[in-house]
């Protein structure tokens, strides 16, 4: 457990993919393309391009996440086949079909990339009024944080408090998650009557790329 000299303390995309056809040098042209996910939970969707294999039944293959998962599609008269799934992270595809009269065994693979998620959530609070959360004190504020894929990973968290309209940052700080990818954030010093909120995002590494921010709801210590 870490305090910050101003306030935090804590316990603990979407990319294009890449081609890579590895069929047979004599076989028909065979390979798959990946269209990202547009957020974490979000589908993915795989397509594969089987030149000269109409109606052909091909294995796709998604791992991300920790995970595989797989089905069997058929293309379509031109050779087509696409298959959506949802999208947990950083990952690859494979595709593959076994050998025909006509054709030789054939298989591709592509690497995505998909954004990973981030909650948070305050807790501790007494009250909520019109729409602020109220602390008793400076050591009750909590907030609780879990980032997707749940892995340890890093938490970027900002603190901000409101000016007029306008949220100025306070401080920003990276902290290691636990190995189920949750963390959390308290106020070590801050000012009193004074309306703040965090700013969490998930740190982009090999399992998953940066999260989109969130946003907690306004607190204030009374």
């Amino acid at each position: 457990m870490r305090k910050l000299r101003t306030a935090l303390v804590s316990a603990a995309l979407v990319a294009g993919s890449v081609v890579a056809p590895t069929g047979a040098a004599a076989g028909p042209a065979f390979a798959v393309t990946v269209k990202p996910a547009s957020a974490y939970g979000k589908n993915l969707t795989v397509t594969v391009r089987a030149a000269n294999r109409p109606r052909t039944p091909v294995t796709i293959r998604v791992t991300a996440g920790g995970t595989t998962v797989a089905k069997s599609v058929t293309t379509n008269a031109r050779g087509v086949a696409t298959w959506s799934v949802a999208g947990r992270g950083n990952g690859t595809v494979s595709a593959a079909a076994a050998a025909t009269r006509t054709a030789r065994a054939a298989s591709a693979s592509a690497r995505f990339t998909t954004a990973g998620a981030a909650v948070v959530k305050l807790a501790g609070y007494t009250r909520v009024s019109n729409g602020v959360a109220r602390y008793r004190s400076l050591g009750a504020v909590r907030a609780a944080m879990q980032i997707f894929p749940k892995r340890a990973g890093k938490v970027t968290v900002s603190l901000q408090h409101r000016s007029g309209k306008t949220w100025v940052t306070d401080q920003n700080a990276t902290f290691a998650t636990f190995a189920t990818g949750g963390a959390w954030a308290g106020l070590s010093q801050g000012n009193r009557g004074m309306t703040y909120r965090y700013v969490v995002r998930a740190a982009g590494d090999a399992a998953a790329a940066t999260s989109p921010n969130v946003t907690t709801a306004s607190f204030m210590v009374d």
